[in-house]
């Protein structure tokens, strides 16, 4: 079964340290007797099943810095506003979202451009 980007996006913020050793995401889980989830249910290890929205996941910072590591993005990219300033790739994505959604794409059609 193909992953769709968001699902892509938590994966490898779960895999770069985002919330390690606290969550588990259900949709990902490789035992036969865990039902597929939605994307969005999250379990903390040993523990009861937590919906946790995605927008929440979007929001925190640890999670695009998690998803960096794993797409081995570059520390520093240069403002695309031409400030002369520099900013981490992680935060240049986030905030490409929200220029995405705000020009009318979905959260899945930004994320399948960068995971």
């Amino acid at each position: 079964m193909r992953l769709s980007a968001t699902q892509r996006f938590i994966e490898r913020a779960l895999e770069g340290g985002w919330k390690k050793g606290h969550w588990e995401f259900l949709g990902l889980v490789d035992r036969t007797e865990e039902p597929l989830a939605r994307f969005s249910n999250l379990r903390t290890v040993g523990a009861s099943v937590h919906s946790v929205s995605v927008a929440s996941i979007l929001l925190d910072p640890a999670a695009w810095q998690a998803v960096g590591k794993v797409e081995f993005w570059p520390d520093e990219n240069p403002d695309p506003e031409d400030t002369g300033s520099y900013m981490p790739t992680w935060l240049l994505y986030m905030h490409g979202l929200i220029g995405a959604l705000a020009e009318g794409k979905s959260v899945e059609e930004y994320l399948a451009t960068i995971v």
